[in-house]
């Protein structure tokens, strides 16, 4: 097996052989200095904009117009504080924009995959850090100009992926159906690209077991379980016209183009189930803690048992107009609270995932972006759209809060806009999403707060917060104004403005302080901060 070594920020150049002359002969081979080329440049971050940066509310069936509310409005508030921390442009290519085919999340880092359009063979693979508070970076990017890239999945510290390549590009090659192999390690490609065959026309899939990498291809296809150490075929099976294959709860998952859903063991490939769905093509599949997720297009999503594959329950799109064709069920995916839905032109609708396999329907995400793929997993939310390209977003959960005067506080269960009135001070902890935030006593709130709107602290108000604090959205009229005292120890993004007046004091408390504010600082004589903090965007 030829293997292909990393080269930064050119095209690469002198091949390496690390396999012996008669493994060349037997394998295929790929033209590396010819058709890869690898970037790890700063410039790759010009793509990320901060356009509709901050608190992403949820449009729900009480508050169809997504309208602000005030004090005396029945809205409940919100307990899934989500905020969108970057937007991403398509990558382009000698003029051609790739659109999106794959996305996988592990813990701080995303990797994305594109293609070409479809008369092109050209493809791209994107490392993305997630972790700064202030924004997501591109770390590296490797483009392909003779396949597209299909799919991808990292396990283990290796990234697989599903590619269709040109054959007529190199002699050598023995299949336009390929499985890609690279390592990868803080965010850079950290070993050799390896090209395996695969039977069929185009690698469409790709999912990893506990024991093989699991690929699927269509057309003349076959699913196959390769061995992860060498990607050695283990076993294989025709399968043709494969779509899409994942795997969960010890059973493989695999769509075909006629609309068929097979349940199979992962280390015989026999079929256990098949679901056939009738009239109507299901569009994609996600498989998660028992569960089987189905997306149908206009029809919306249908949910299956993965040990039975009994059908439990159907989720219609919200806000659905059913003479809008581009309402349409694109793509789903869930993590273990929240299940999302990329709907097209009808937005990206929310679930929550409870108890008993119940799901509770949020509402629609605000967010400007006709979806048509998303991927979620822990605290991250990455939707795609062929117009407007990548969206980040994050679930602003809490951390760990060692403070005596958190102890015992109950969570706040009142309107949406949070009014402390005077002389009526109030504490609570938690999470929870609001529309704004009024302060004109004591406020004491340990955990998670997401504010849409603006948080204003009035004269002879003070707002004691600890742990995370999201506020505003970037370009918007939204932020904060401190008149008299705001103490945090934890980390605090506001995404509009900042004011701060005449006599405010401003605390920071502890050695771990975070403060990162996209929009402008304005301060007045008169104003005092105190305490240690790192200012993210030094605005201070």
């Amino acid at each position: 097996m030829k293997k292909h070594p990393l080269l930064l920020n050119v095209l690469v150049g002198l091949l390496l052989f690390s396999c012996s002359q008669e493994e060349e002969d037997q394998l295929p081979l790929f033209n590396n200095d010819e058709h890869i080329v690898l970037n790890t440049s700063t410039d790759l971050n010009s793509r990320v904009k901060k356009d509709g940066i901050g608190v992403v509310g949820i449009i729900s069936k009480n508050n169809p117009t997504g309208k602000y509310m005030k004090s005396g409005d029945s809205k409940i508030p919100g307990s899934w504080p989500i905020e969108m921390i970057g937007q991403i442009n398509l990558p382009k290519f000698e003029g051609n924009t790739l659109h999106l085919t794959g996305i996988d999340i592990f813990d701080n880092h995303a990797f994305i995959t594109y293609k070409g359009d479809d008369n092109l063979y050209l493809g791209a693979i994107e490392i993305l850090d997630l972790s700064s508070q202030s924004q997501p970076k591109i770390m590296s990017q490797a483009i392909f100009t003779n396949a597209s890239l299909n799919d991808v999945k990292y396990s283990q510290g290796k990234l697989y992926i599903p590619a269709t390549f040109n054959m007529d590009s190199d002699p050598k090659l023995k299949s336009r159906a390929n499985i890609i192999t690279v390592s990868t390690s803080n965010g850079v490609f950290s070993g050799d690209f390896r090209i395996d065959p695969l039977k069929g026309e185009h690698a469409t899939g790709v999912s990893v077991s506990d024991n093989h990498i699991i690929t699927s291809s269509s057309n003349k296809g076959i699913i196959s379980l390769l061995n992860k150490s060498n990607s050695a075929i283990v076993k294989e099976m025709d399968f043709p016209d494969l779509k899409q294959v994942v795997y969960a709860s010890n059973r493989i998952v695999a769509l075909n183009e006629k609309g068929e859903i097979s349940l199979l063991d992962p280390n015989s490939l026999n079929i256990i189930k098949t679901i056939k769905m009738g009239g109507h093509l299901p569009l994609s599949i996600e498989a998660h803690n028992g569960l089987l997720y189905v997306s149908e297009g206009s029809l919306g999503s249908t949910v299956y048992d993965l040990s039975s594959a009994n059908q439990m329950t159907k989720l219609n799109i919200p806000q659905k107009d059913p003479n809008n064709k581009a309402h349409s069920t694109q793509h789903i995916s869930s993590n273990d609270k929240l299940l999302l839905m990329a709907n097209g032109a009808a937005g990206m609708s929310i679930f929550e995932l409870k108890h008993n396999h119940v799901i509770e329907e949020l509402g629609n995400l605000e967010l400007k972006a006709t979806p048509d793929m998303v991927k979620t997993s822990n605290q991250y939310i990455i939707a795609s759209s062929k117009k407007s390209g990548t969206h980040i977003l994050r679930i602003n959960t809490t951390h760990q809060i060692n403070d005596n005067g958190c102890a015992g506080l109950k969570a706040y269960d009142d309107c949406s806009w949070i009014i402390v009135k005077a002389n009526r001070p109030q504490a609570y902890s938690g999470i929870t999403a609001a529309d704004g935030l009024e302060v004109s006593d004591q406020l004491t709130y340990c955990g998670s707060l997401s504010i849409k709107n603006f948080i204003s602290v009035h004269p002879k108000g003070s707002f004691n917060m600890r742990g995370n604090l999201t506020v505003g959205s970037f370009g918007r009229n939204t932020g904060m104004i401190i008149n008299e005292r705001f103490t945090v120890e934890g980390n605090v993004v506001i995404y509009g403005n900042l004011f701060i007046n005449k006599n405010a004091k401003i605390e920071f408390l502890g050695d771990d302080s975070k403060i990162t504010v996209h929009g402008k600082v304005t301060k007045q004589d008169g104003h005092s901060i105190k305490g240690k903090f790192n200012d993210t965007e030094g605005k201070f």
